[in-house]
């Protein structure tokens, strides 16, 4: 059985090629996440994982 991943608003993401970006949002199945100050990339939600901001 497959589960579907959820993130939260403002819950940072391991991204597929490396580095790890901010979540925004859901659209159209997709999460969207901050890349870099106003770039916006859409993952599907499998390809990410979470992770910790160190301060």
């Amino acid at each position: 059985m497959r589960t579907r991943a959820t993130f939260k608003v403002g819950e940072w993401v391991k991204l597929p090629e490396g580095g790890t970006a901010e979540v925004l949002g859901e659209e159209q199945g997709f999460v969207k996440v901050r890349l870099d100050g106003e770039s916006v990339g859409l993952y599907p939600p499998e390809r990410l994982s979470a992770a910790r901001q160190e301060d």
